[in-house]
């Protein structure tokens, strides 16, 4: 029992030590980390069926930049019953972390730069963190 518990400090204390470093292995990490939590890569296409018979359907674009900041837009078509909504979102994944930063939905001539960062990933990673 007080191997499995020394065992889970070992894992803890290594995970302390990658996150608070700032290595170039750490920050890849951490994108990789980004990429399977929340994959951002182009092509990708996610499917959804809504309870209601609808469906929302989310494919990820190549990125491009948006006031000087590299994005990647994911198009997002929401289908229920006779009506279809387009929008699109725009996300950051940078050495900050993985986040909104702007919307555009289909009354938008163009996209419309959010206040605040929804944010999904902040790096580093610590303990205690909010966003």
């Amino acid at each position: 029992m007080k191997r499995k518990k020394y065992l889970g400090i070992a894992i803890i204390l290594c995970l302390m030590v990658i996150f608070s470093t700032s290595s170039d292995k750490a920050n890849a990490w951490l994108f990789n980390l980004g990429d399977n939590y929340f994959p951002l890569k182009e092509g990708m296409t996610q499917k959804y069926r809504l309870n209601d018979g609808g469906s929302i359907i989310k494919k990820i674009h190549g990125e491009r930049e948006l006031n000087n900041k590299k994005v990647i837009p994911e198009e997002i078509i929401v289908e229920r019953r006779d009506k279809r909504v387009f929008m699109f979102y725009f996300w950051v994944n940078d050495s900050s972390g993985v986040y909104l930063y702007a919307r555009q939905g289909k009354n938008d001539i163009e996209p419309i730069i959010l206040q605040k960062p929804y944010w999904i990933l902040k790096y580093p990673l610590k303990i205690g963190s909010k966003w």
